[in-house]
């Protein structure tokens, strides 16, 4: 029994060393005393690999390749211990759910945090650590004991106490429950040191221990057993040389210099002989003498300055993705210029999941092949979104999130059924239960769905009932056979009590669905797509959920226990699954972690993020002990994991490791501002490296291809695809008189010229020339979309001089937005109208008038008129829930307090209300207002008025027009002129021109006014008297509009009006009679150039509606734009930043010059 150190720096050939030996062995005596070679996880298939293809290597029985846990299963296989069921990461996992859930009442601090997203994980993790390092529950309790005796406790000892407490009761449960049926994965460790003894055959066995720094407690013992049993034990270490003095904690290489005593110190224990230490000092790795110097003088205070570095590049990028896009393509160009393969070149990151989404995208769109040297989560594959979704269906009593979640896994689909088309049907179903707010039982009962939305788009009037019945009854069908396997999965886990039972109907619903046979379909889509990893994913995943559902049967399967904590542990267990792979294919770049990566056979190593903050990393207080409670308890004796202290003087040593692993070149990148655009600062390392090689070329490097010289522009021709978007950037800067290097057009004529780009080329490049325009519809087309009888509403023309493009969507193409389950602002505003309506009809029926009322009356009223109409709104929604219920009764304060205001307005006004709701058009009391066109088209304006208000004057019958809004709007001549507020102008014209057969008597314009409906706050800086608040509140529904400039129309709309400012109407009157110069008033003349210039405004419309313009011409009015609520945006894809995409901007003229216009007759 023995044991050899060999030592050397990184680079030293320590590894060659041992691998050489191994070699020599095997070929001496194939079939002599076993060898095995113990290295890291991450070590073991390189390692393997470098063996098998050994030249003159016939074969290698007698040599395996370890790591400690394939070591332990490998030899407790044979000397007992494999017997116990076996608890996993996923197990522990549910286990501490269930323990953290029982024993909920007795915990002092967790049974709060047990609720808090990733607790469970760091809990784990934290007990793993106490396997490792031995940390027993006498121990725990000792501790907290200790603490517990104190005169005194600090709140920092107080809550380390709490913790203890909290620790020793959830270990106590854990080992409760495992017993001695049961071992954990990292017990196996501590059962094969204590095994170890009993293997003959490792008496005569040689061990070579590679690639470790350093050795948790657990693999100490398992270190001491081997060196009291196996013949000889060679361990590498890498250092510069043996320690002899006191350790400093600030030496580069304290890690395995710890470690170096740590083995000493074991093998004088186990009584084994220690050989004369082989201490390596020859770099072998490093072919550049750079790289030499790098790693020999990295650590030396102040460094040696070196005057080449011809081998080591900086690369500063603007942003992360351009430093990924730069390291992509000078990847390329080693491999395609200097003959480098894939598996020489490799990336190291200290923040991997910072890098990994941009090096997955970019790496792809260069076809690099690499491979993440991580574990995945799978929480985001169909299976187990199919798995979580059904669950919350039940727990969640079918909420529609839930299922359509688990429709769109598309595993509830038939085994091979037609995706495509399922999908499509899915979608039907999904728009259909938002529009109807589908919820609970109604997802599965019989009674058939509604599917209003299908009439809308039948035009066909003779086989609209046959095709909306045919695909109502197809669509129920497909609803209740998707849904079927759910209703049962939901029928027997309410059946279970137990975990098993849960488990069996869990299983059985899968295998009911062909789960197996559709991830078996879906791995082959993925090989077929040269996808090898996701079709590796796709078989390992079905594995895992089995092994999920068995550990949760073993360990708990016949325990009673609610259906909440089982999908609590259900989640817990998805959540820690974590799938490892192989690499799929030999020659690709790895991309590892800088703190776990084992390299080897590297020729130029990437270091990404070298940023402060990430290179060396903050440690992360992120754990259930803080990094003064990890102090406290190893003054006492309680070895832990490295605190934050020990982390962070450990990355420099991390650091070392990643600069020294290639051979040949090294690069270091960094970027100078994040995703949000803040800046970045460059590492220490970064500048480190600067001082050791003053003339270190660093590239700044870009996203755009113009940026920089003819060399670095020259980088971006790496591959077809990207250098075809550099060249579509390149040619877009030159159109902006950006200088153009010859070179992009030898790249133009290369991509042109070749078949397999060219096609692809003229579609991107012809992009530089598209102007985001439409073309006018041909006479006929507009013809057959909107007929020879153009019926125009007004809001309808008003649309179309907003924007053409956006009539044309909702009125030509019929495009319509998906319908919501919820109270939308339209719904409200109708509610409010027909209300109101209903209101006045009623009075009108008993004879009543409004000025008759008082307020409870008036409450009354519109309490009873929402009750009425609230089932017609939004399909019933105002009786759906609490909160809508609440909802109308504020709609029904709101309506109330708008009819008393509008009585307290007819007691002050002459006017009386003379129709409602008073229609025009072919069905209406009232004609439509009806033109013929030049083109022989004639347009109809056809509409419903809200409310028209007759008063007699000296001067003869007026007319008014009030139109309800629940939202505050005023009228603006401007408006009027653009046609963007034509609504009462036109209401006018309709009652003014039928005055005599509708009233049987000619009238006059009185005015248009808008009424908002609201119930309104009043602000005030002390106690108001009931009256006055009153009075203020009235004052706040002053309508707003326009009206007739004579005082005696005026004086009828407000009775009180002698002088000042109307509460009634935007009028203000003068001690001389005359109006302030702030009304909106116009005379009886200017109202007939309006009500001519609106019938102008409607013939122009319904031209240029007919000769089909659908231009993309939002308007923009001050700081008002048509797109501001348009559903139509994301298809017309105006943007204003583009060139030709500019909005159409109205300037305001002043009142006096809009009239005159008018009375021009100018348009």
């Amino acid at each position: 029994m023995s044991l050899r150190l060999i030592l050397g720096r990184s680079g030293s050939g320590k590894t060659t060393y041992c691998l050489e030996e191994i070699r020599e062995k095997l070929i001496q005596d194939p079939k002599g005393p076993p060898i095995i070679y113990l290295v890291p996880e991450q070590m073991t298939f390189q390692s393997e690999h470098s063996l098998i293809r050994s030249p003159g290597l016939k074969g290698m029985i007698r040599a395996q390749v370890f790591s400690f846990t394939r070591l332990a299963w490998r030899l407790l296989q044979e000397a007992g211990g494999m017997a116990r069921y076996h608890l996993n990461q996923t197990g522990l996992h549910m286990l501490l759910v269930k323990v953290l859930e029982k024993e909920k009442e007795n915990l002092k601090l967790f049974s709060q945090a047990a609720e808090a997203s990733g607790f469970i994980r760091q809990l784990e993790q934290l007990t793993t650590e106490f396997k490792r390092y031995q940390v027993s529950l006498e121990m725990l309790e000792e501790k907290r004991e200790a603490l517990l005796a104190k005169e005194e406790m600090a709140p920092s000892e107080r809550l380390l106490a709490d913790k203890l407490h909290d620790f020793s009761l959830i270990y106590h449960k854990l080992k409760h429950l495992l017993a001695d049926r049961y071992i954990h994965s990292e017990d196996y460790l501590t059962l094969l040191a204590e095994k170890i003894p009993t293997v003959s055959w490792l008496r005569e066995a040689e061990i070579y221990v590679d690639g470790f720094h350093s050795f948790t407690k657990q693999e100490r013992l398992v270190l001491k057993a081997l060196f009291s049993t196996v013949k000889r034990v060679t361990l590498t270490l890498t250092l510069d040389q043996p320690p002899t003095d006191e350790l400093d904690a600030l030496d580069l290489f304290y890690t395995p210099k710890t470690t170096y005593r740590q083995m000493l110190e074991l093998a004088r224990e186990a009584g084994c002989t220690l050989e004369e230490p082989v201490l390596l000092q020859e770099p072998k790795r490093f072919v550049s003498a750079e790289l030499a110097h790098l790693e020999r003088n990295y650590a030396a205070f102040p460094p040696p300055v070196y005057p080449n570095a011809d081998q080591i590049k900086l690369i500063a990028g603007r942003s992360r993705r351009a430093e990924v896009e730069a390291v992509a393509r000078e990847m390329i160009r080693l491999a395609r210029e200097e003959g480098y393969r894939w598996r020489e070149m490799a990336i190291l990151l200290r923040e991997p999941e910072v890098y990994h989404p941009h090096l997955e995208t970019i790496f792809t769109d260069y076809q690099i092949p690499f491979f993440m040297d991580s574990k995945r989560t799978i929480l985001h594959h169909p299976l187990v979104e199919l798995i979580r979704s059904s669950l919350e269906v039940i727990q969640g009593k079918w909420r529609y999130e839930a299922v359509v979640r688990c429709l769109k896994t598309e595993l509830l689909f038939p085994l091979n059924s037609d995706r495509e088309k399922l999908r499509e049907a899915v979608d039907q179903l999904e728009n259909t239960a938002l529009a109807y707010g589908i919820q609970g039982s109604r997802w599965y009962e019989e009674h058939p769905w509604p599917y209003d939305r299908l009439k809308e788009r039948t035009d066909e009037k003779n086989d609209r009932n046959e095709q909306v019945q045919q695909a109502a009854q197809e669509l129920n069908q497909l609803r209740l056979d998707l849904l079927q396997p759910l209703v049962q999965l939901e029928q027997e886990i309410k059946k279970g009590s137990t975990i098993k039972e849960r488990c069996v109907a869990l299983y059985q619903f899968l295998e009911k669905l062909h789960v197996p046979d559709k991830l078996e379909q879906l791995r082959d889509e993925a090989l077929s797509r040269g996808d090898v990893l996701k079709g590796l994913e796709h078989n390992q995943i079905w594995t895992a959920v089995c092994d999920l559902l068995d550990q949760m049967v073993e360990f708990t399967g016949d325990d009673p226990l609610s259906f909440d904590l089982f999908v609590k542990m259900m989640e817990a267990g998805l959540d820690s699954i974590r799938l490892a792979q192989v690499p799929p294919a030999l020659d690709q770049v790895v991309v590892a972690n800088l703190e776990f990566s084992r390299l080897s056979d590297v020729k130029c190593t990437f270091v990404l993020g070298a940023n402060e903050g990430l290179l060396p990393a903050k440690p992360q207080e992120e754990g259930v002990l803080t990094d003064e409670e990890r102090r406290w308890l190893a003054e006492q004796g309680v070895e832990l994991a490295p605190g934050n202290r020990e982390q962070l003087l450990h990355e420099q040593f991390l650091i070392y490791m990643a600069l020294a692993s290639p051979a040949e070149k090294l690069y270091i990148s960094y970027a100078l501002a994040d995703e949000e655009g803040e800046s970045l600062l460059p590492s220490l390392v970064v500048k480190r490296i600067k001082g050791m090689f003053p003339s270190c070329p660093e590239q700044l490097v870009s996203e755009e291809p113009l940026e920089g010289d003819e060399k670095t522009q020259l980088s971006f021709v790496a591959h077809p695809a990207k250098t075809l978007s550099a060249l579509a950037v390149a040619l877009e800067g030159a159109k902006k008189g950006y200088p153009l290097h010859p070179l992009w057009w030898d790249v133009y004529n290369w991509i042109i010229s070749h078949p397999a780009w060219q096609k692809q080329a003229v579609k991107i490049l012809s992009s530089l020339f598209y102007r985001n325009t439409n073309k006018p519809l041909d006479q006929e087309l507009s013809r057959s979309l909107y007929g020879s009888m153009l019926r125009l509403s007004v809001s309808r023309m008003e649309l179309f001089q907003a924007c053409p493009f956006s009539h044309f969507a909702s009125y030509g193409l019929k495009l319509m937005e998906r319908q919501i389950y919820r109270l939308e602002a339209p719904d409200i505003g109708q509610l409010f109208h027909e209300a109101l309506n209903l209101i006045a009809r009623k009075l009108a029926h008993q004879g009543i008038g409004w000025e008759t009322l008082d307020k409870e009356a008036c409450f009354k009223l519109a309490h009873d008129a929402v009750e009425e109409l609230a089932p017609a709104i939004q399909r019933e929604i105002l009786f759906s829930t609490n909160r809508y219920q609440y909802m109308k009764n504020k709609l029904q304060k709101v309506v109330g307090r708008a009819s008393f205001i509008l009585s307290q307005q007819a007691k002050r006004s002459g006017f009386s209300p003379v129709g409602l709701e008073v229609g025009f058009g072919p069905q209406g009391p009232l004609p439509p207002l009806t033109f013929k066109l030049n083109n022989g088209v004639t347009v109809q304006v056809i509409g419903r008025i809200d409310r028209v208000d007759k008063a007699e004057s000296s001067q003869g019958t007026l007319l008014r027009i009030i139109d309800y809004k629940s939202s505050a709007k005023n009228l603006q001549l401007a408006d009027v002129y653009y046609g963007l507020a034509l609504q009462l102008l036109v209401y006018l014209d309709v009652v003014l021109t039928h005055a005599e057969t509708w009233l049987k008597t000619p009238a006059l314009p009185a005015g248009v006014l808008y009424f908002h409906v609201h119930n309104p706050l009043h602000q005030a800086t002390g106690r108001l008297p009931r009256a006055d608040l009153e009075e203020e509140l009235f004052k706040k529904f002053k309508m707003r509009g326009l009206v007739l400039a004579d005082l005696e129309a005026v004086q009828l709309m407000d009775t009180q009006l002698k002088q000042g400012y109307s509460p009634i109407v935007p009028v203000g009157v003068k001690q001389n009679g005359q109006f302030h110069s702030n009304s909106s008033v116009i005379s009886q003349a200017d109202f007939e150039h309006v009500r001519r210039f609106a019938r102008q405004k409607v013939m122009e419309i319904g031209r240029r509606l007919m000769e089909g313009e659908v231009a993309i011409s939002p308007y923009k009015l001050k700081q008002e734009t048509a797109c501001a609520w348009c559903p139509y945006r994301p298809v017309c894809q105006f943007d204003p930043v583009y060139e030709a995409s500019a909005f159409r901007v109205l300037s305001v003229p002043s009142t006096e010059e809009i009239l005159n216009r008018m009375r021009g007759g100018e348009s």
